[in-house]
């Protein structure tokens, strides 16, 4: 495992992850499955805890002893993609309450109805 503190520390891994092209399976938001260069498949976990620390995990050996690896990052890149379309997704269905809790607000503060 190792904590996601900026692109920097992962450049090596997306130049081989680049040149590998491994493959990546989604199984659920943060955990998806990565093809190895041998063949084998590993899980990589991608998560953010209570403090908002966002780590990633790898089952490969690399991963195992904390180091970036290049299924690690293939994963990410699919994650930070999903993370996203997550968020405009719920930003998007917020616009409506918000419109409408304005809406409410101005009528009670200037005692006026609005369309």
């Amino acid at each position: 495992m190792f904590i996601l503190k900026g692109i920097d520390q992962l450049q090596s891994a997306i130049t081989k992850a680049k040149k590998i092209r491994p493959r990546v399976e989604f199984d659920r938001f943060g955990r998806y499955r990565v093809s190895g260069s041998k063949g084998g498949y590993y899980t990589v976990i991608c998560r953010k805890d209570d403090r908002g620390i966002k780590a990633v995990e790898c089952a490969c050996r690399g991963g195992e002893q904390g180091l970036v690896c290049y299924h690690a990052v293939a994963a990410l890149s699919l994650h930070v993609g999903l993370a996203r379309q997550r968020m405009a997704q719920v930003q998007a269905e917020d616009v409506p309450y918000l419109k409408r809790t304005v809406q409410i607000k101005a009528e009670r503060i200037a005692g006026i109805r609005i369309n």
